[in-house]
């Protein structure tokens, strides 16, 4: 009995080290990407990749619309398919906007134009962790996120950070472009990023400022974000998070700069500027169930939980609304 416990304690241990071993391997390789994509060492195969390709000419196939909101996904997205706990979001924000025009279907964890799953080499390696993902929850899965986290630490980097954004944002502003955005118009952008994707929303934001001449708001929910420089040009940061949301609360203790011990830095001075609005939404946890996106957990006022973030999001876009800003 003794001896097979030993073995599992023994294989236990052998697989925690290897997924240690993972996770350190793909900490230090995550600037090279970016640096590979600078360089010029990466290509794009795929016609899509090549249409997102901001050095390609993209064709314009709408009219410019109002405003335009751009939702970034979490740490657990692996392509273009938008999870179906964010999609719920993304389908209330289309249908409460008016006068707007919400994408969504964002890889932004990579400068690169392509996603996770595509034509990379190692893209054996995370289809087979999506599917064991699919399967069930496992430690091992969980590399997606790990690896997708990686990249926004690469964006807080202010060594390769802003490498990184430019890519994020060239991806961005090209399907703006094909969506009718004219560059100097005033027309609003709005970025949500949810979870890691709100510190990529906040690094790409400086990128579309320059680029596009655009006054750009973040809408942050439960995001990890930095002390980015993009806090000294955006309009305006909105920070939505929920009391019981472990992972946010992790996020800002891993950022000495967003302490309110360092006052000189750009985020406590885009604090006491009014430049950064915090918004608590209620008891809710960083995704799941109980999370943000849930649908059936109802708030103390009877709303359910995808409801009050969808609301609080939709009256900060709405407030931007050229007709709004007029009045």
């Amino acid at each position: 009995m003794l001896d097979l416990l030993g073995g599992a304690l023994s294989f236990v241990g052998a697989l925690l080290t290897i997924f240690l071993i993972a996770l350190l391997i793909i900490l230090i390789v995550s600037p090279f990407e970016s640096l590979q994509w600078w360089a010029g060492w990466v290509a794009d195969d795929d016609d899509d990749a090549d249409e997102l390709d901001a050095g390609a000419p993209v064709a314009v196939t709408a009219q410019q619309a109002d405003q335009y909101v751009v939702f970034l996904p979490g740490v657990g997205a692996m392509g273009t398919d938008v999870d179906p706990w964010e999609q719920r979001l993304v389908d209330r924000l289309h249908e409460g906007l008016s006068g707007g025009v919400v994408l969504s279907g964002f890889f932004p964890f990579t400068p690169r134009a392509d996603t996770l799953t595509d034509d990379r080499r190692s893209a054996w390696f995370w289809r087979w962790l999506a599917r064991l993902r699919d399967q069930r929850p496992s430690l091992m899965a969980r590399l997606i996120d790990w690896r997708n986290l990686t990249q926004v630490f690469v964006s807080m980097d202010p060594r390769y950070g802003p490498i990184f954004n430019k890519g994020v944002e060239d991806k961005i502003a090209a399907v703006l472009h094909e969506q009718g955005y004219v560059a100097r118009s005033g027309a609003p952008i709005t970025l949500i990023g949810y979870s890691g994707g709100a510190q990529i929303s906040l690094g790409a934001a400086l990128y579309l400022f320059y680029e596009l001449g655009a006054p750009v708001t973040v809408i942050s929910l439960g995001g990890v974000l930095g002390d980015d420089p993009a806090l000294d040009r955006v309009e305006h940061v909105y920070h939505l998070y929920g009391t019981n949301d472990l992972e946010a609360k992790l996020a800002k203790m891993a950022v000495p700069q967003r302490w309110a011990m360092s006052k000189s830095s750009r985020w406590n001075q885009a604090l006491a500027a009014q430049r950064i609005t915090l918004t608590c939404l209620g008891e809710m946890v960083h995704t799941g169930p109980k999370g943000y996106l849930d649908p059936d957990t109802k708030a103390p006022d009877g709303r359910s939980y995808l409801d009050v973030t969808s609301a609080a999001m939709l009256g900060i876009i709405e407030s931007r609304s050229p007709s709004r800003v007029a009045v």
